[in-house]
């Protein structure tokens, strides 16, 4: 049998907008994924997304990566 995913990459590249709960729910996800030993990339972030990101900190946060591929390499 199979455990939780704990290691998880959120793709932004089709989202042309985020607001201020969409901000909200990213951020407890990755703080639920590091209580349990686990991590949130963000991958194709771009636009208005990834100024949102960059204005809320995000960027220092969580790891952010040009593509769904280097996120997942991030991520080991």
């Amino acid at each position: 049998a199979e455990g939780p995913c704990l290691r998880v990459v959120l793709s932004l590249a089709r989202l042309d907008y985020v607001g201020s709960i969409g901000l909200h729910v990213i951020l407890l996800c990755s703080k639920r994924l590091q209580a349990r030993g686990g991590v949130l990339a963000i991958a194709g972030a771009r636009g208005m997304v990834a100024t949102a990101l960059e204005t809320a900190g995000f960027d220092r946060l969580i790891a952010c990566s040009p593509t769904e591929a280097e996120a997942i390499a991030g991520l080991g």
